[in-house]
């Protein structure tokens, strides 16, 4: 039988394929009609067995003898992209299944060559051929069960244009990329956005002075000095507590400044009132050229509305202050103000401003929400309002499992005949958030990834646009090993640069692996029960959140650790460390830390880790803590246990969120009265300290909402 059959009408059962298809789906819903006509018209060989190692040009899916799924599909998936499939085969056994005869499994046929098309849709071309193969090595089940079952597809050699699909620097072509570096940097540009400010914002003539006869490099960065010496000089003042006659003056700069931008619609000013709910937020504003007008809006509305505004912080970005090289999760131009000081915030708008206004169209609305997030008491915010460029795609969206909140993205620029960057969309449903427009609010949203565009379910239609910026193939692979933990290095050789979880634990390792350091977007990191002396080498996994690298061999922290800037869990448990560690004070976004089980005597030139939450220091050598330990002030759960510290100094009331504090297994013999105050402390060790009982019933009597174990 020749494969052009498949194109003929079957007028007897009513079957029919499409002239430009190989298989019509519809028809995969009568699996054994259909399976019985493609057995019928597609071409069979019988061969004695399949040897299923990869050979050039040649790719194994499996799956076994009677199941119609398959296995290890990304094997076929990471690869397509850059290659051309030109046959497939249906791989079986050829051995007796009724009355001593033969006879083909029709719905097995069926959804075996549907499955495939499900995992690679663009196999369903005309270009592509199709056969059944049938092994005849068997004789029974078990012996039929022992052979090859899958598919196994023919490529050709790769394409002339393979994807370009690095995480590190903005996917553009050099043309483009070119002509955005010249226009950005352009004397041109540069007098522009200085000529803007200065109209929006007047300097005075004595800075006039200063910038006569200077380049125009010079100019630039005299400017932007001027705006932040001018935004750190307003002195931290909350709004609320200014007179009537200062709020009003207040209310009339920023809403001077505000009219000087003509935003394109009031979409801002009416999402914020259509939603009251909102508290708590954390804004976030893409404060490049073409969205000038909607940050103003929501400063202006802010201020309007100050008293039920919600918003607890400003974040404005502007992609990277005019860096050339944008690298994902680093372009920077990310800078936060707190909410209470609107006439400080409008100063930041004026410096950001002076920065840089863009320059390309992805921007890092990603990499300013981790930071807005990482410069914030988690306790103080319960979502995010993205206002955001739906003309601009996003740089670094392969970071958007990194978010810890709601995004509430406001699409700034939306039109339902352009429709909305898909960038977005999968930023609000991640997060469990949304995407709001002028007239409607798009919430609960299901996201199903189909080929090159997203489709939302099951809300109403919205026409999805493409994304001109090419990462959404990237984007798609990233997404495919987000919950993929890899325990194998050998593995990870051609998905390097998408793996974000990797196991090594228990793996006799000597030396950090070089292969982890091209791991461009690693998040999990498990390194714990090896043979490591040292981390040197884990900075260029800027990007980690977790790392767990307990039960090492490690003496001291290596200053590599500081390239970590989005770090929240550090586990250095079981290891032989000497000192705290001053490297590890500067990781300025940990939220938790495990440092048990050392050696630690010393905590020497302690510096207060301000966002910390979660502190575990047990089983050390410690006799006293420094002063300054009492000023992280974030702490949560404290674990100093199976120490010698024979004192808690009375600044301890400080420690105002402490719920959980364990100081068993010391040499405590008083308690300063202090401890009574914190309040929200829910358990209290103090087991296995020379402590007098009268202490413990004088403590139990002042804390009655406390639990103290004492034995």
């Amino acid at each position: 039988m020749k494969s052009s059959l498949l194109f003929l009408l079957l007028i007897s059962v009513g079957f029919t394929i499409k002239s430009q298809e190989n298989f019509d789906f519809k028809l995969f819903e009568k699996a054994k009609k259909y399976g019985a006509y493609l057995e019928k018209n597609l071409p069979i060989y019988e061969v004695e067995k399949i040897n299923p190692k990869d050979k050039k040009g040649l790719v194994y899916i499996p799956n076994n003898l009677r199941s119609s799924k398959y296995n290890y599909t990304d094997t076929w998936t990471d690869l397509k992209d850059t290659v051309k499939a030109y046959r497939v085969d249906v791989i079986f056994s050829k051995y007796p299944l009724r009355k001593g005869q033969y006879k083909m499994v029709h719905p097995l046929l069926s959804n075996r060559i549907k499955n495939i098309l499900l995992f690679d849709p663009s196999l369903n071309e005309k270009e592509v051929e199709w056969r059944i193969i049938l092994q005849t090595n068997c004789e029974n089940d078990e012996q039929a069960d022992s052979l090859f079952h899958g598919a196994r597809i023919y490529f050709s050699k790769p394409k002339k244009e393979k994807i370009k699909n690095d995480a590190t620097i903005c996917c553009q072509d050099s043309v483009t990329k070119r002509k955005v570096i010249e226009n950005q940097f352009s004397p041109a540009a540069i007098l522009n956005n200085m000529n803007k400010i200065n109209t929006i914002q007047p300097i005075p003539d004595s800075l006039k002075k200063v910038l006569s006869g200077k380049s125009l490099d010079e100019k630039e960065e005299i400017y932007s000095s001027y705006y932040e010496e001018k935004w750190r000089s307003i002195p931290d003042k909350n709004f609320e507590e200014k007179s009537n006659q200062e709020k009003k003056k207040t209310l009339e700069k920023i809403t001077k400044f505000t009219n000087k931008f003509v935003p394109n619609s009031k979409i801002v000013s009416s999402v914020m009132n259509r939603h009251p709910e909102w508290d708590n937020a954390l804004v976030v504003v893409d404060w490049t050229g073409s969205m000038y007008g909607h940050g103003g809006q929501i400063l202006h509305w802010h201020t309007l509305n100050f008293k039920k505004s919600g918003i607890t912080k400003f974040t404005l970005f502007n992609d990277g202050d005019r860096k050339i090289v944008k690298n994902i999760g680093e372009t920077g131009g990310v800078y936060h103000q707190k909410a209470n000081n609107v006439e400080k915030i409008n100063a930041l708008y004026n410096l950001v401003m002076s920065k840089g206004g863009g320059g390309d169209s992805p921007e890092n609305d990603v990499e300013a929400i981790l930071k807005a997030e990482m410069n914030t008491d988690t306790s103080q915010y319960d979502m995010i309002i993205l206002l955001a460029d739906n003309n601009s795609c996003v740089r670094d969206i392969s970071l958007y499992d990194r978010i810890q909140k709601p995004v509430k993205v406001i699409l700034c620029g939306y039109s339902p005949l352009i429709g909305i960057d898909p960038d977005y969309l999968i930023i609000a449903a991640k997060t469990g958030g949304g995407v709001y427009t002028i007239d409607e609010d798009i919430e609960n949203l299901k996201l199903q990834v189909k080929g090159e565009t997203i489709t939302e379910k099951p809300i109403i239609p919205l026409k999805i646009k493409n994304n001109r910026c090419g990462f959404m193939k990237y984007r798609k692979a990233v997404s495919k090993y987000d919950d993929v933990v890899f325990t194998d290095i050998k593995e990870t050789k051609r998905k390097k640069k998408l793996i974000k979880k990797i196991n090594l634990s228990n793996d006799s390792i000597y030396k950090f692996p070089r292969e982890l350091k091209r791991m461009k977007v690693l998040k999990d990191l498990d390194l714990s029960h090896n043979k490591l002396k040292s981390i040197k080498g884990i900075n260029k996994n800027t990007l980690l959140f977790n790392l767990d690298i307990s039960n090492n061999n490690i003496l001291s922290i290596s200053k590599d650790i500081l390239e970590l800037k989005y770090l929240r869990n550090l586990d250095f448990s079981y290891n032989k460390l000497m000192t705290f560690g001053a490297y590890i004070q500067e990781l300025r976004s940990l939220r938790k830390l495990d440092i048990s089980n050392n050696e630690i005597s010393s905590m020497i030139a302690f510096k207060p880790m301000r966002n910390l939450e979660v502190l575990n220091i047990s089983n050390n050598k410690i006799e006293k803590l420094p002063t300054e330990f009492y000023l992280m002030k974030k702490l949560k759960k404290i674990n100093l246990s199976g120490n010698e510290i024979s004192s808690i100094n009375e600044i301890v009331y400080k420690m105002r969120k402490v719920e959980l504090l364990d100081l068993s297994n010391n040499n405590l013999r008083d308690i300063p009265k202090n401890l009574s105050k914190l309040n929200k402390l829910k358990l209290l060790n103090l087991s296995g300290n020379p402590l007098p009982q009268k202490v413990i019933d004088d403590l139990r009597k002042k804390m009655p909402n406390t639990r103290i174990q004492f034995i």
